[in-house]
């Protein structure tokens, strides 16, 4: 599947240039191989947002997972997490990566 994600994502980035494309995304099963160190962003001078970067593995390869706020204490290296209408998209250091946002669902299985 995330093989998939990425040639569909690819594709379609070449489009972008000459047409409005769709969000792409997508439902799968992964085991977490890596996970960062936590990181915050402050959105404005009353929130700040918390963050870690997950890479996730299926039979087709790898790819990042942006974990936030809660979801960073629920994901664990050697875990395998559920990813329900998790978004791809290519991020500014030009690399593909999906995050679960209020449309999607993580579970730890």
């Amino acid at each position: 599947m995330i093989r998939k994600i990425k040639q569909v994502h690819e594709r379609e980035q070449h489009l972008r240039d000459f047409s409005f494309i769709e969000p792409v995304y997508a439902n799968l099963v992964a085991k977490v191989i890596q996970k960062s160190d936590t990181y915050e962003v402050q959105v404005n001078e009353n929130v700040k947002w918390r963050f870690a970067d997950a890479i996730i593995m299926d039979d087709t390869g790898t790819i990042k997972l942006i974990l936030k706020d809660e979801q960073i204490e629920q994901v664990n290296i050697g875990g395998t997490v559920e990813l329900e209408n998790a978004l791809a998209d290519m991020w500014g250091d030009n690399e593909i990566k999906l995050s679960v946002g209020k449309n999607g669902k993580l579970t730890v299985l």
